[in-house]
């Protein structure tokens, strides 16, 4: 598996590309520069082989992205059941978006257990 680091502009997250025979994105930013951080992630692998995104946690310069992410590549997202639950039920207040002047409405994600693995091909998430 190869780790590539796509760094955040301002206050985004880093986005991360684990590129193994499923490539895998984790985080995508606040979706500000989502059109750099993909044009970058294309040069590596084609968008439409990436199936799954991880967000590490929900605050906005994590997740702020993601619809823009998920649209581009077809990907479904995936993150902690503590925090994807009540992302999903519309509880934005883990979000955190008002500090950067942002709203974000729910997201569909499938929640991850603690100990969850996830097979990238030869690697193995968790």
């Amino acid at each position: 598996m190869k780790v590539h680091y796509i760094a955040g502009v301002a206050f985004d997250s880093n986005v991360y590309l684990l590129e193994d025979e499923d490539p895998v994105l984790v985080d995508t930013g606040t979706g500000s520069y989502a059109d750099t951080a993909l044009e970058e992630v294309s040069n590596i692998v084609p968008l439409d082989r990436i199936g799954r995104i991880v967000l590490t946690h929900s605050h906005y310069d994590h997740i702020g992205g993601a619809k823009a992410f998920q649209e581009a590549t077809g990907a479904k997202l995936y993150m902690h059941e503590a925090e994807a639950r009540p992302l999903m039920g519309g509880d934005i207040s883990l979000v955190v978006s008002d500090a950067v002047g942002r709203r974000l409405k729910g997201l569909e994600v499938e929640p991850l257990r603690t100990g969850q693995k996830l097979k990238l091909g030869r690697t193995t998430l968790e």
